[in-house]
């Protein structure tokens, strides 16, 4: 039984070696999910950050206070980017592929998809 404890924690030391760190204020390492999704760019927090600040002069108003919201956690360090630029994935929790283009990032406790138009522009934030 130690043996095998023994040779898992090897093998977990060769897994851990190879996981990049991931620096938040940079550029985002590309991520994929197999089959189900490809990501077309990675975004960095400033980017995002750049593309909610547009979202100040939206004609939602409820839109505009939930990018300002996030546009504060990340001041605070607390928005993290799951997925670059991307359509599809693996559904989340109820199942339904996002096919729109769309950002995944996590803030605080939360998962939200930022959903994109044609031209690349914020049109909805979902979570």
């Amino acid at each position: 039984m130690l043996y095998l404890i023994g040779l898992f924690n090897k093998k977990l030391e060769g897994v851990m070696e190879k996981i990049p760190e991931i620096n938040n204020r940079g550029p985002m390492p590309k991520f994929r999910r197999g089959k189900y999704q490809h990501v077309e760019a990675s975004v960095s927090l400033p980017r995002l950050e750049k593309m909610l600040e547009n979202l100040q002069t939206s004609r939602s108003r409820e839109l505009s206070e939930i990018a300002s919201d996030l546009r504060e956690m990340i001041s605070e360090d607390k928005v993290r980017i799951l997925a670059g630029i991307h359509a599809g994935g693996t559904g989340g929790r109820d199942g339904v592929v996002d096919k729109r283009k769309h950002i995944t990032i996590r803030a605080g406790r939360t998962n939200y998809h930022i959903r994109l138009n044609t031209k690349g522009h914020v049109f909805q934030i979902t979570f």
